[in-house]
């Protein structure tokens, strides 16, 4: 199998950025509000095929939630790439960092805006025959539009329209006769969403 490229030089700027947005303001304010969710990702990333798994995130924000700070880490479920003779199963663990910047808050309802990096670690190995396994580490671009609504004292519902960027242009790649045959082209831009219930 061979993949792209690793790109890992197209993620500094944006962690620049996330601390540039989270930590250089408000330092004198009060303690920051920290808290956690669960939830539910999925993303289209080819025509025929979607990546969709659990999603936990924490999150630090300035007193007034206006900024914040995310570590996501997301499992998503087994990819089969149906080919002939040969075919891939790629399981996914991801992880992001996010800054993100309150844009509209009206009561209950709250709307932010996010922008971050983070990347993929991979599993992938050929099916139905299993060949040899590879792991390979990916980065990635991630942006987000979310509303959160207040549905309890302590607890918000949050859904996310979400915007995944590969910039390495990874394809996936097998081997029949020898010879390098491509099997799955993904977009290098991924639309999805995302569901959460938050919490401190």
């Amino acid at each position: 199998m061979r993949y792209g490229p690793s790109g890992m030089r197209a993620i500094v700027p944006t962690f620049a950025l996330i601390a540039a947005m989270t930590l250089g303001r408000d330092a004198h304010a009060d303690p920051p509000y920290v808290g956690v969710s669960a939830g539910y990702e999925v993303l289209a990333i080819a025509p025929k095929n979607w990546a969709n798994g659990l999603v936990g995130t924490v999150r630090i924000a300035t007193h007034d939630e206006r900024l914040s700070l995310t570590a996501l880490v997301d499992y998503r479920v087994g990819i089969f790439i149906d080919s002939l003779p040969n075919g891939l199963r790629v399981d996914i663990g991801a992880f992001r960092l996010m800054g993100a910047m309150r844009i509209v808050k009206r009561g209950p309802l709250v709307v932010e805006g996010a922008l971050g990096a983070g990347f993929d670690l991979m599993r992938i190995e050929t099916r139905p025959t299993v060949g040899p396994v590879s792991t390979p580490t990916v980065p990635m671009l991630r942006a987000s539009l979310s509303e959160r609504f207040r549905v309890w004292r302590s607890l918000d519902l949050v859904v996310s329209a979400v915007v995944e960027i590969d910039p390495t242009g990874m394809n996936y790649v097998t081997e029949v006769d020898g010879l390098p045959v491509t099997v799955l082209s993904p977009w290098t831009v991924r639309p999805g969403f995302m569901l959460e219930l938050a919490a401190p």
